[in-house]
């Protein structure tokens, strides 16, 4: 047993270590190449902060969908403080 144990071992090593390579996933797309706008700024003050509005950083999110069925991914974006947006 002792030696299916070693083998196994290092397979299970090199496989980690295989997969942990850094892999670029997301790039960054200047919004005048995208044409996308859109920003969910909010504005603190003595109203509008986390300790009023517990969840004010959280109520955003982002959609994506054929909404217009034309083939192509369409956006789009929720916000807390501004409009959302269909991009």
């Amino acid at each position: 047993m002792k030696n299916l144990l070693h083998p196994f071992t290092v397979v299970v090593i090199l496989l980690t270590a295989i997969s942990c390579q850094k892999k670029k996933l997301f790039e960054s797309v200047a919004s005048d190449k995208s044409g996308i706008t859109f920003n969910n700024k909010i504005v603190e003050d003595s109203a509008v902060n986390p300790m009023n509005l517990e969840f004010i950083y959280n109520g955003s999110g982002v959609a994506v969908g054929d909404f217009n069925i034309d083939g192509l991914p369409d956006l789009y974006f929720t916000a807390s403080r501004v409009n959302n947006e269909l991009y």
